[in-house]
């Protein structure tokens, strides 16, 4: 299911919808007991496994797999030859998308290009705060909701420093998403030197951005 599937079902969890979860990954299977209705190790793209789990009572059926595009398509395949009313179905490409609709999503959605927009928008908008929120939230970005994107100025002891040094995944457990000085950097290397008067975009946990900020 990956982080993007195991956040959509944690969240309607928590909004009191009957969950069931499936993955081949035991791991993830362990990491998301308790947290929803029910989960299940298996392989989400075999119909004998799907039949066996009744998926067909439910309504909705949604369908995360990313880089593995043939149990992607087999898994929209398999759900809709069982009764389940409404796929929705992730693609990682038009031609996946169009793919999953001729055979019969009902939904398609690009999480990534998403929040690609949400990325470039929150820039051109041209915020002038000194710190502004951008809260992921599971009606605008299926995030979670204790994760935020925020907009800082580069904090003193970033200053002459690139990532490599900092660590900041390590240290923090944040990511630069970008940098902005006289022009957008989006997805900065580990090469990146950080400028006084630059301005960060960075996504973590919302205690770990504060510590970050402090």
């Amino acid at each position: 299911m990956g982080n993007f599937g195991a956040t959509i079902a944690r969240n309607l969890a928590q909004h009191d919808f009957e969950v069931m979860g499936i993955d081949i990954s035991q791991k993830k299977v362990d990491n998301l007991k308790g947290d929803i209705t029910k989960v299940v190790a298996g392989d989400a793209s075999d119909k004998n496994v799907l039949k066996s789990l009744e998926v067909g009572h439910f309504d909705v059926g949604i369908v995360t797999m990313r880089d593995e595009v043939l149990a992607n398509i087999l898994c929209t395949i398999q759900l809709k030859e069982l009764g389940v009313s409404e796929v929705i179905a992730r693609a990682s490409s038009d031609v996946h998308g169009k793919i999953l609709e001729e055979l019969g999503a009902d939904k398609i959605v690009f999480p990534e290009r998403g929040i690609g927009q949400m990325i470039s928008q929150f820039f051109v908008s041209g915020s002038t705060d000194i710190l502004e929120y951008v809260n992921f939230t599971a009606e605008s970005s299926l995030m979670t909701s204790d994760h935020s994107l925020i907009e800082i100025p580069v904090p003193d002891f970033m200053v002459g420093k690139n990532l490599k040094e900092l660590k900041l995944r390590t240290r923090y457990g944040v990511t630069v998403i970008a940098v902005r000085n006289d022009e957008i950097q989006y997805d900065p290397d580990a090469n990146t030197k950080f400028n006084d008067g630059d301005t960060l975009l960075v996504f973590g946990k919302n205690e770990n951005l504060n510590k970050l900020t402090e």
